[in-house]
């Protein structure tokens, strides 16, 4: 309740201030403001990640309150080349609990950020076995949540998400050969477009599916059944978020090969 104290007086004193906090450091920050603050909210409340990860315009006089997780962040970060403490609102215990603080990103922040999206847009790959004993190599990209073999393990509720990336890109290459008849693809209520192309063996032409799911408030199944058996050498599997951005979370919870 004191930073809120802090803002309302910094906000007096000059009305036209920008002013970025976290809610981090506590829960239903949003809810609280409200009690101090008209809507909308005076000031940007959000975390200090919006500004690692992607770019933003910085005026050099814009207040960011940090908390000390955050200011660690941004310090380690290098993309930062001044971060000028204004001063520090301390916890009853004496520790520094918000840090009020001028940011400028260095000069060659934009390769940084290029560094990192190419970094990110790069597959890994892992080997995972489905619960019918069959081994794929498997190409995905970076998750911040579950790991790959989450999404063969016939287990719906176990899941995997992409740390930034929208689509999401897997390729999957079964070890022995393997015959396709249907794959199912289960995703949650985000409207998404799921595209799967099939490679078959022997040089044969390749085969693109696309099924297309609007918002829902369910788990779905994307089903795609075959005319006929498909011996493949590769399946590659894209799930869009089609309302996101580039840098959205796409969560998978479950990839049958039927």
């Amino acid at each position: 309740k004191q930073i809120f104290g802090e803002i309302e007086n910094m906000l007096e004193e000059n009305p036209k201030q920008e002013i970025f906090i976290s809610p981090s450091w506590t829960n239903g920050t949003d809810v609280l403001a409200r009690f101090f603050f008209d809507d909308p909210l005076p000031f940007e409340m959000g975390s200090i990640d919006s500004y690692l990860f992607e770019k933003h315009e910085i005026n050099p006089d814009k207040i960011f309150i940090l908390i000390p997780e955050e200011m660690d962040k941004a310090v380690t970060s290098n993309k930062f080349n001044n971060i000028e403490t204004l001063r520090t609102l301390d916890y009853p215990n004496g520790l520094p609990g918000f840090y009020f603080v001028h940011l400028a990103y260095v000069d060659n922040v934009d390769e940084l950020f290029a560094e990192e999206q190419k970094e990110r847009m790069t597959l890994l790959e892992s080997e995972v076995t489905d619960p019918q004993g069959r081994v794929f190599l498997v190409s995905y990209p970076h998750l911040d949540m579950g790991e790959v073999k989450n999404a063969f393990d016939g287990d719906d509720n176990s899941l995997i998400r992409t740390l930034e990336t929208n689509p999401m890109l897997l390729q999957i290459r079964p070890v022995e050969s393997l015959v396709l008849n249907q794959v199912t693809i289960r995703i949650g209520g985000t409207a998404s477009a799921v595209t799967i192309r099939l490679i078959p063996v022997e040089g044969s032409s390749e085969q693109g599916l696309v099924k297309q799911v609007t918002e829902s408030n369910d788990m779905r199944d994307i089903v795609f059944t075959f005319d006929k058996p498909v011996s493949v050498e590769q399946i590659a599997i894209e799930i869009l978020n089609v309302n996101d951005g580039d840098r959205a979370h796409v969560h998978l919870w479950e990839v049958r090969l039927n």
